[in-house]
């Protein structure tokens, strides 16, 4: 160390405002550095905090806060070397010591003292990896010398040595860390094995650095960081990380090392405490969540939670934790490269102020909550801070709900599922600026129309070439009123032979189910599984098998504004490998507007046109069948309250067939509540635990239009060596997804959501009984499907990200892969020719390509209001030109070299011309 001198500047930036002793979470920008992290921190006797922070400039920095983490004084530290672990301690006479550690064995590791205002008082270094450990009278250090020698020191409490012992071992890979025992003594826990596979070692040595014994633990594969403590029984708890997979090995041995109980953990845990609970606390970071990651043992080891504490999606790294005289933990570490101070309470919660409620169903309209009323489970409240910080819950069996907010000024609703409900009031303004408090908040929820609403999902895990498979079907009412004399429609593809169904037995016809569901009361929910067999002589591998639900009754019951009435149909067939047959029909009762259609080729888009449809009238389209996927989108009728769009597919229809696996690239026509439509390709061999998003997108980008709602598949198997009783599954929710519009889906088992937080998404299985691979290959797989919405005004160009954590009971978490959308306009291949028969005229442009102007000519006359469209490749349009008669000219105005493509329509908005011009 060279000097200590007074921080000129800091800046303090509050995540969180003006925080409580119940918790609160705060980042600091340190003399302006930003890359900074808080290494180690401890609560101090005056009830605020003491810090130890370094910036990414190698400048590191003692700080002390009050109570509310306000910082009151910094002082500046000058060390060598890039520290990774520290360690603060008060000694019995109010001064601070320092223990750092830095990530290179040749370089000095610190022992510091500081009076009550930071000034130094003792340094001294030691070269190579060593740990500090404070005693009841004074401190005991470690030094690892190289492989087979270390060393040990007894300092007193002004940093003076009283004695230092050389010792020797048979190996000493790494010292992770040490504590200081109930008797005085010390424990090492180090890094042993001859091969090198850092197995962990305790080497337990007396007061006077006596070695009393040596144990070894075949915990193999653990990496370079590793925590050591004794709790109040004696018992040593011990945390190393995982070298080769996310997570942590936590270990405990009794006083004379002998091993009690182990268990993995989800998290790179850098720091490890006894709570007042006589649990124990760790923290640290998984790479796969933007968080700061607190995982909570009781005294045996069992699991009693996890928390992730995060700003958006800030990326977050946990050090060190530490108990608060309060029973709460102090957590020291970094989000969004800030340094970060985290103070909680006993269970985790951070911040000082609770919402609770009830959301009801209010029959008599009184705006009161009536003894009697009906609860109503899984509706989602939202807490919005004036910031626009969102918080999430969702209700309880009984109505219930909680969340855990910050001090500030919040609009709280209940997120209304359908038009069909209506609360007394839509928004309550709160005001939560007097720390700690508990405001109680119900919702009265009315129908707006007594009505039934009912929603159909169905789903699968996987569809293996000559294998049965389960289809999963579930529903819900989300109406107001009980739904009569329900039936469920399955449309299976030739390829799919029915086999069974559970618990309900279909009438089938030809391709399809039919199944009688009876009553559904509002709110009721009900599911079926259906077995079937994947045809070996009909099917391909990476061959696209699409089933389709349709729920009954589907009558829209209320009043949508700005609709006519006429809705869109479209279907899609392969005729005999010869041709492709699409048919638009309008469903309605009114005839429909001018409304447009695009045709694709694979992922071009090859043909435009325009339809107006009577009442029950059709417009057939026939094109070739070339082995390629074709595909028809249409507009819907707009104001139709559910999809904006109809669309149908035919895939590898022609001899041979060319193109598998392109269908789940396009959004599916299914966002009606009444029909879900699920798509999977034929496979041989696939991942068990895996996480999809449908549509998967575009391109290599897997790029999606703004607004498009995307359905994830979280696929699960117990590869394990015993019956899995519990599965839960965590999905940490993008930024850019909306988590109020969550709809819970088709699943395996049955199971219970819920949402919290800023958007974490869990999915509970509880009491699965899913047998392990080896017992029961074909019932170790699990499932779970749901959809979700963007958020409005989605900036072109934004990443969607999204994956998920399984844990199989207390067992390390299975991550799975992450999935990605981009979210994009025109992104399209465009390509439009003339399709024979669909009376379109010749259209000339001469010259082409041209430079100053060109004339366009049909071979007959348009009446006046006809429109001439021009496209760049991407699809946008660029000009509109309105005329009449056979010929105009088109000048080249602002437009920039290339080439681009148009279409012509008439007066009655039928299009009756299309081809390519260049612009030289």
């Amino acid at each position: 160390m060279k000097s200590i001198r007074f921080l000129i500047l800091i800046q303090l930036l509050m995540i969180a405002a003006n925080g409580w002793s119940q918790g609160f979470l705060r980042t600091y920008s340190i003399n302006g550095f930003d890359n900074s992290s808080i290494l180690s921190a401890i609560s101090t006797p005056d009830g605020g905090y003491l810090f130890f922070a370094e910036t990414n400039s190698l400048q590191e920095w003692l700080v002390k806060t009050d109570p509310l983490g306000e910082i009151q004084w910094t002082q500046e530290v000058i060390l060598n070397g890039t520290d990774v672990q520290a360690d603060l301690y008060i000694t019995p006479d109010g001064h601070y010591a320092l223990a750092n550690y830095v990530d290179n064995n040749f370089s000095d590791n610190n022992f510091l003292l500081f009076d009550q205002q930071g000034n130094l008082l003792k340094q001294v270094d030691f070269t190579g990896f060593a740990r500090v450990a404070m005693t009841s009278d004074g401190f005991l250090v470690s030094n690892r010398v190289d492989v087979h020698n270390y060393k040990l020191f007894r300092l007193d409490w002004q940093g003076n040595t009283v004695w230092e012992k050389n010792k020797t071992t048979n190996y000493l890979g790494l010292l992770y860390d040490m504590t200081a025992t109930q008797d005085g003594g010390l424990c090492l826990m180090v890094a042993y094995d001859s091969l090198g596979g850092r197995a962990p070692k305790l080497i337990k040595a007396n007061a006077n650095g006596d070695v009393e014994w040596e144990r070894a633990y075949r915990f193999q594969g653990l990496d370079f960081y590793g925590r050591i403590i004794q709790n109040t029984e004696g018992d040593f708890i011990c945390a190393n990380q995982m070298a080769f997979s996310i997570g942590s090995t936590v270990f405990a041995a009794s006083a004379a090392g002998d091993s009690l109980w182990s268990k993995s953990i989800g998290i790179y845990a850098f720091g490890l405490c006894q709570t007042a609970d006589q649990g124990y606390a760790l923290v640290g970071d998984n790479p796969l969540t933007s968080a700061i990651n607190l995982v909570k043992l009781d005294n045996n080891g069992l699991s009693q939670y996890t928390k992730m504490y995060n700003t958006g999606n800030a990326v977050g790294f946990g050090h060190q934790v530490n108990p608060t005289p309060d029973g709460g933990a102090v957590i020291a570490g970094r989000l969004n490269f800030l340094a970060t101070l985290i103070k909680t309470d006993p269970f985790g919660n951070v911040y000082p102020n609770f919402i609770k409620g009830r959301v009801v169903f209010d029959q008599d309209h009184d705006c009161q909550t009536d003894a009697g009323e009906p609860a109503l489970q899984n509706w989602t409240v939202v807490a919005t801070e004036a910031s626009g910080q969102e918080y999430y819950a969702t209700t309880d069996a009984d109505g219930f709900y909680e969340m855990n907010v910050n001090i500030g000024t919040y609009s709280v609703e209940a997120h209304l599922p359908g038009p069909l409900w209506q609360t007394c009031s839509t928004q309550q303004g709160i005001n939560l600026n007097t720390p700690p408090d508990t405001v109680l908040l119900d919702f009265q929820v009315q129908d707006s129309i007594l009505c039934s609403l009912l929603d159909v999902s169905v789903s699968n895990s996987v569809l293996r070439r000559c294998f049965d498979s389960y289809y999963f079907v579930s529903w819900h009412n989300q109406g107001t009123a009980a739904a009569f004399n329900g039936q469920i429609e399955i449309v299976l593809p030739p390829e799919l032979n029915f086999v069974s169904a559970d618990p309900l037995t279909p009438v089938q016809s030809g391709d399809t189910l039919r199944f009688d569901i009876g009553t559904v009361g509002w709110n009721e929910s009900g599911s079926l599984q259906f077995k079937v067999n994947v045809d070996c002589d009909l099917t391909e591998l990476g061959q696209t098998l699409c089933v389709e639900a349709r729920i009954t009754p589907d009558t829209i019951c209320y009043e949508t504004q700005n609709w006519s009435g006429a809705r869109v149909a479209v279907t899609a067939r392969c005729l005999a490998d010869t041709a492709v047959e699409f048919r638009l029909r309008n469903l309605g009762t009114v005839p429909t507007q001018s409304l447009d259609y695009i045709i694709t080729e694979d992922l071009v888009v090859l043909m435009q046109g325009s339809f107006n449809l009577n009442v029950q009238e059709e417009q057939v389209i026939l094109r070739e069948a070339n082995g390629t996927l074709q595909r028809i989108e249409a507009e819907q009728e707009p104001g139709f309250p559910f999809n904006s769009f109809v669309a149908a597919v035919v895939e590898g229809c022609g001899n041979p067939p060319l193109s598998y696996g392109l269908v789940n690239q396009f959004p599916l026509a299914d966002a009606s509540p009444f029909t879900d439509i699920e798509c999977q390709e034929v496979v041989g061999s696939y991942d068990p635990n895996d996480k999809r998003g449908f549509p998967v997108g575009y391109g290599p980008e897997h790029a999606i239009e703004p607004g498009t709602d995307i359905t994830y598949l979280i696929r699960f198997q117990n590869t394990g060596t015993d019956t899995a009783f519990t599965v839960v599954i965590r999905d940490t929710l993008s930024a850019w997804l909306d988590p109020a519009s969550v709809r819970p889906g088709a699943a395996s088992h049955p199971y219970t959501w819920d949402l919290t937080g800023s958007g974490a998404l869990s999915f509970h299985f509880d009491n699965i009984l899913l047998p392990d691979s080896n017992v029961n290959e074909a019932a170790s797989h699990g499932f779970v499907q749901f959809r979700i919405a963007q958020r409005p005004d989605v900036p072109l160009g934004s990443l969607i990200r999204n994956e998920a954590a399984i844990y199989f009971d207390y067992n390390t978490p299975v991550f799975t892969n992450t999935t990605q959308h981009r979210v994009d306009k025109d992104f399209y291949t465009v390509l439009l020719v003339n399709n024979p028969g669909s009376g379109l005229l010749p259209v000339s442009v001469s010259p082409n390509p041209f430079s100053e102007r060109t004339t366009v000519s049909l071979s007959d006359a348009l009446p006046e209001g006809a429109m001439f469209r021009l496209f760049d490749q991407a699809g946008r349009t660029v000009r509109e030109i309105a005329f009449s008669g056979k010929t105009f000219e088109l000048a080249p105005e602002n437009l920039s070299s290339g080439m681009y493509y148009f279409e012509i329509k008439d007066n009655s908005g039928r299009t009756r011309g299309n081809g390519k011009v260049i612009l030289q």
